[in-house]
């Protein structure tokens, strides 16, 4: 696989994200990473003990990013787990129903308020 960063630049970026988005996302990274370690404890039991040790370092710089309110970019590793993660939840809270359904509801509500 091509580097898609062959020259290792990279830049600090400031994060905006809102105390309680960080909040959350601190809590999903921090049991991640504590689940990453608890596989990497028994790597025996892993098809790729290296992927899984990625996974958790870029678990800690998005950790610390957040924290701290910067971020070095581009972070393949990191982008790549957080995308991962972030399908697997919109699968898992079926938020594609749950948006049409909320937009339904408040696209009818609008009505019978007047509004449109």
């Amino acid at each position: 696989m091509a580097d898609q960063n062959p020259t290792g630049d990279s830049r600090l970026v400031s994060l905006r994200l809102s105390d309680g988005q960080a909040e959350i996302l601190c809590r999903d990274l921090g049991g991640w990473i504590d689940s990453l370690e608890a596989d990497l404890r028994r790597p025996e039991r892993l098809d790729d003990p290296d992927q899984t040790r990625a996974e958790a370092a870029a678990c800690r710089r998005l950790m610390s990013g957040i924290e701290t309110g910067q971020i070095h970019v581009p972070d393949d590793e990191a982008h790549r787990f957080l995308g991962g993660a972030a399908a697997a939840h919109d699968r898992e809270s079926e938020y594609d129903e749950v948006v049409s359904t909320h937009d339904a509801m408040h696209a009818l509500l609008a009505v019978l308020a007047g509004e449109r």
